[in-house]
Parts: C-alpha cells; sequence; structure tokens
C-alpha cells in the first residue's frame, strides 16, 4: 500500500472502537455541484468522518486552490485496502446493495482474496435513500443485530 493509501486507510481503521458512528463519502463532481443545491445532500457531506475526492474533476479543483498533495480516491480501491489491512485490527464488515445478488457476490469474491475477512452480514433491499419506513427499521435492526464496524453500500 502506497503512502497516499495509507493515510486514508489508517483514519478508516482509527475509528475502530470509538463512540461516534461515521461515515465515508466518495466524492465525485456531480455530487458536489448537487450538493450546491440541495442543503440535505450538503449537509452529508459535511457532517462525514471523511470525504474524499472519486475523480479526477475534484482533485485538479484542489490543486487549483493550493493544495497540492490532493490525490484521487478511487471507491473501490479505498474499500479493498480497508478490507486487507482491517484484517489485522479485527474489522467487522456488512455489505449492502440494491440489486439481488450483489452484495452476496461482493462478500464472496472478498472473503476469497482476502483470507480471515469478517463478513457479519449482506442485505439486499433498495436504495437506503429509498427505503420505506418500515423497510429501514429493518435495516436498522439488522445493522444493530450484527454490529459492524464497516458498512459498505452499495
Amino acid at each position: 500500500m502506497d503512502s497516499r493509501w495509507r493515510r486514508r486507510v489508517t483514519r478508516v481503521l482509527a475509528a475502530r472502537g470509538q463512540l461516534r458512528l461515521g461515515y465515508v463519502c466518495l466524492g465525485t463532481a456531480y455530487g458536489i455541484v448537487d450538493a450546491q443545491a440541495d442543503p440535505a445532500l450538503r449537509a452529508i457531506y459535511n457532517r462525514s468522518y471523511l470525504t474524499t475526492p472519486d475523480g479526477m474533476p475534484l482533485v485538479w479543483l484542489g490543486r487549483w486552490y493550493g493544495h497540492r498533495q490532493i490525490t484521487r480516491v478511487y471507491g473501490p480501491d479505498l474499500m479493498l485496502a480497508v478490507c486487507d489491512a482491517g484484517r489485522a485490527v479485527g474489522l467487522t464488515h456488512y455489505f449492502y446493495g440494491g440489486v439481488p445478488g450483489v452484495a452476496e457476490e461482493l462478500r464472496t469474491r472478498l472473503v476469497a482474496r482476502f483470507p480471515g475477512l469478517q463478513v457479519v452480514g449482506i442485505g439486499t433491499r433498495a436504495v437506503p435513500a429509498r427505503l420505506r419506513p418500515g423497510e429501514a427499521a429493518a435495516l436498522q435492526h439488522e445493522v444493530t443485530r450484527t454490529r459492524p464496524t464497516c458498512c459498505g453500500l452499495g
């Protein structure tokens, strides 16, 4: 793992065991522009534990404003790095996908790639923002029951 990833993975691993729950946002140019007009989306970005640029336009903009060390953080690469490094500190994962079979396939592939990876649950329902009240409660109950240290939404 090179140094550009090490800082971000270390930050994600450092959140383990903290009382404050947090989430990581992978910002895209489209999402950031959308957040300018949508206060709820802007609040999601602003309240995140970590927001990283998942796209070169944000990297170029950051460099334009003087942040010379900024680099792209491709979401799938960050997930792989966290899964790999998280085995040493006992991270547990819950994968959630909107299309049937996606979360199951992700679990199968990641466990094969990273022996010892702990996946405590998977879910297949609608995208979290589109859950109906009963579905949202069921997902919250399932995540609370399995107590993962990391949840991946896809």
